[in-house]
């Protein structure tokens, strides 16, 4: 019995935090289900300009020489 009023209690709290996200959420979800025809155009557009962004900006390289000038700054 103790375990199920433990369990129902943080449910309680998790409810009362996501309160606010309660907005948010649902415009995202109405994004991914696809609710307006244009949706999906959007949805797409956000994933290549994405790509985009992370393949443009290399971020493998960036971070090496990052690294590369941190471990040479700590040995000098």
């Amino acid at each position: 019995m103790e375990v199920t009023q433990d369990k129902d209690r943080r449910i309680k709290t998790l409810r009362r935090e996501l309160e606010g996200w309660r907005e948010v959420l649902c415009a995202v979800y109405s994004v991914l289900i696809w609710e307006k025809q244009y949706f999906p155009a959007i949805s797409i557009s956000a994933v290549t300009t994405l790509f985009m962004l992370v393949w443009y900006i290399e971020p493998s390289e960036q971070f090496l020489s990052f690294t590369h000038a941190l471990k040479q700054s700590v040995h000098k």
